[in-house]
């Protein structure tokens, strides 16, 4: 099957609401029947090209969808049927951007400065697949030789048309293995509970039993980083959860991590490389608290995070899990968290009897993919990109230690449209902007390291619409509405005068807020 691009580049306070998001704007500008209308024209163009993929697929592959060869007459008419798809797409994409235009003018002004509208826009603009379902878990096969699949519960009132939570299931270990994804939804997630996830999409990969999700990572050593790599423990993550983002209708405001026992420090680092790709984060039973550098708790500051836990020790004679929980809730508070939801769970982890209160939880817990203050501190070298700022350059982890790791600190306030930049060992950023940020059509005052600079910035509608470069269409991500970017070098921050010295601010200097 072809993809779209979908790039590996995704008691807490709960991130505000969806309407949250819209800051001022009460909601879109343009009318519904407009709204719906520039949806269906997108949607079109989408689904042409993604047809013109997967027929390029099966040419440069020379097999079929059921993986069988292809002949060479088989292949000279898929050429002509992609040719045929391209010109379709060509088509809807030059129509849907004069419908755009067209808009934007009817309301007397440039429509990608209203993001309520764009978000209205875009909801659901890619060609979801049609699920029939029972409302009972079933398992999907991405690669059979490899056993790489997942199992899926999926609710029976399911449909495409609307976007749906999805709660993404890391299974424990059981032995020498991890517990088989069909199975351990059904132990995990019993058929009693169903109606509890009545509204939830819930999902749990496999995984090899020979790979990693417990180990420690050192970031600060570059052959533990490629390891990180090749062992495929962050490939298989992503195109396992990526065949869910093309198949199914999945909110992405609305993706919650859920880990249990010996896969939780995966999780952890995981969402430490890629927060904004995720609403929230469910741990049962730590095992440990004490993380490797890979884990960074300052990262996670726009997540919610549940935490359940029983009495028992994790190890004999050690700490319990409630003792881990706790621990890990103080780390978080510690890296700027207001508070941790932290549970007592009966039973076998993951626990049903706390599910009430993490459906609850659940409920209220939201992506804000537009914060206006947000601090990145890559845990690896390779992924250093969230939410709307990414570093481009910056010093290498294994260059530095992990106290004085790159760090840069971003605000925007609308109010007086400034936006502040601070950072250590941090070279050159790309800042990606829209009108919830800043206002573009002003000057923006923009502040690197307490050096000041005016910018002006225009809207783009190709780097959130283009279907080979578009963020919207990298990520399949329809709210990653950013239309405007920014590459700037930022200077060398000047360290306090006692600092120069050696004084209390030299002491007071690094600490990452990880969970180490």
């Amino acid at each position: 099957m072809a993809f779209r691009g979908f790039a590996v580049l995704f008691l807490l306070s709960a991130a505000p609401p969806a309407s949250a998001q819209v800051g001022a704007m009460e909601g879109p500008v343009l009318k519904k029947q407009t709204l719906a209308h520039l949806n269906t024209s997108l949607l079109k163009w989408y689904k042409a090209d993604s047809k013109a993929n997967e027929l390029q697929n099966q040419i440069s592959g020379g097999v079929d969808t059921r993986g069988k060869k292809l002949r060479k007459s088989a292949i000279n008419g898929l050429k002509k049927k992609a040719a045929k798809q391209r010109k379709s797409a060509r088509k809807a994409r030059m129509k849907f951007q004069d419908q755009f235009a067209a808009a934007g003018k009817s309301v007397g002004g440039d429509l990608l400065k209203s993001v309520p509208d764009l978000l209205a826009i875009f909801q659901g603009c890619f060609p979801y697949a049609r699920i029939s379902t029972t409302g009972k878990a079933k398992l999907a096969w991405i690669n059979k030789k490899t056993k790489q699949g997942y199992a899926m519960r999926t609710p029976k009132p399911y449909s495409e048309k609307r976007p749906w939570p999805l709660v993404w299931v890391l299974p424990n270990r059981q032995g020498k293995t991890w517990a088989k994804p069909m199975e351990f939804l059904e132990k995990g997630l019993p058929a009693t509970d169903e109606k509890l996830l009545a509204g939830y999409l819930v999902g749990s990969p496999s995984f090899p039993a020979d790979m990693e999700l417990d180990g420690r990572l050192d970031p600060t050593k570059e052959e533990a980083q490629a390891i990180a790599l090749s062992s495929d423990r962050i490939t298989w993550f992503w195109t396992t959860l990526k065949d869910v983002f093309y198949k199914y209708h999945v909110d992405t405001d609305r993706v919650y991590l859920s880990a249990t026992g010996e896969s939780i420090p995966f999780a952890l680092r995981i969402v430490s490389m890629f927060p904004d790709r995720f609403a929230g984060l469910i741990l049962h039973n730590p095992q440990r608290s004490d993380f490797d550098a890979a884990t960074v708790y300052g990262n996670l500051t726009g997540l919610g995070v549940f935490l359940a836990a029983d009495d028992k020790a994790a190890e004999k004679d050690g700490p319990t899990h409630i003792d881990h929980a706790n621990k890990i809730a103080e780390g978080l508070k510690a890296a700027g968290h207001k508070a941790v939801l932290v549970e007592k769970g009966q039973g076998v982890a993951p626990f049903t009897n706390v599910l009430p209160e993490c459906v609850t939880w659940l409920d209220k817990t939201r992506r804000n993919l537009y914060p206006r203050k947000y601090v990145l501190m890559p845990a690896h070298d390779q992924f250093r990109k969230a939410y709307w700022v990414s570093i481009l350059e910056a010093d290498y982890l294994n260059q530095v230690a992990i106290a004085d790791r790159p760090r840069i600190e971003v605000t925007a306030d609308p109010a007086t449209n400034k936006i502040e930049v601070k950072g250590r060992g941090v070279r050159t950023i790309v800042l990606y902007l829209n009108d919830m940020l800043v206002n573009l059509d002003k000057k923006i005052t923009l502040v690197l390291n307490g050096q000041v600079r005016e910018i002006k910035r225009r809207r783009q509608l190709s780097l959130i619409t283009n279907t080979r470069s578009g963020l919207v269409f990298l990520r399949n991500d329809p709210k990653y509405l950013f239309v405007s970017r920014y590459q700037c070098d930022l200077p060398t921050p000047k360290p306090p005068d006692d600092e120069k010295s050696g004084g209390k601010a030299a002491e007071k200097a690094g600490g990452d807020g990880g969970g180490r």
